[in-house]
């Protein structure tokens, strides 16, 4: 295990890998304040609109494009927390090298040897033969009944 410690492969492998995530948190960290601060905007917005007497207007606005879409601000904000979550977890537990370290050693190997399966192979054997031979006898008497 100490070898994997001190190479100089696996260390640098972690770094980069580090680093990245770091640039990657310091990203998504900057566009969610982005983000929560476009929401006070918009929702500044709407409110004064809301709070705009329009009494006497009798204008119509036709358009087939919208400024924004508040729900697709308020949903990418959320995939984007989600990713910093995935980040922030990734930073933690490190996945880009493990050490599985434990492992139980056999002295003998898992499937049975040829002795073993030889001898279970005529005691099988054994009982199919009395069980035909069973069978045979049980026929020949239900003959005889007749």
């Amino acid at each position: 295990m100490e070898y994997f410690r001190s190479n100089e492969y696996v260390k640098r492998r972690i770094e980069i890998t580090h680093a990245n995530l770091r640039a990657k948190k310091t990203k998504l960290e900057s566009e969610l304040r982005n983000f929560d601060s476009l929401k006070v905007v918009i929702y500044a917005n709407y409110k004064s609109m809301a709070d705009k007497s329009r009494e006497g207007s009798n204008n119509v606005i036709l358009s087939e494009r919208a400024l924004t879409n508040p729900v697709d601000i308020y949903n990418r904000d959320m995939d984007l927390y989600d990713e910093l979550q995935q980040v922030d977890r990734s930073l933690y537990l490190q996945p880009d090298f493990e050490i599985v370290d434990g492992f139980t050693e056999f002295s003998e190997p898992a499937s049975p040897s040829a002795a073993k399966v030889a001898l279970l192979s005529l005691i099988f054997g054994i009982i199919v033969a009395y069980l035909d031979v069973a069978l045979r006898r049980f026929n020949a008497f239900l003959a005889n009944l007749k």
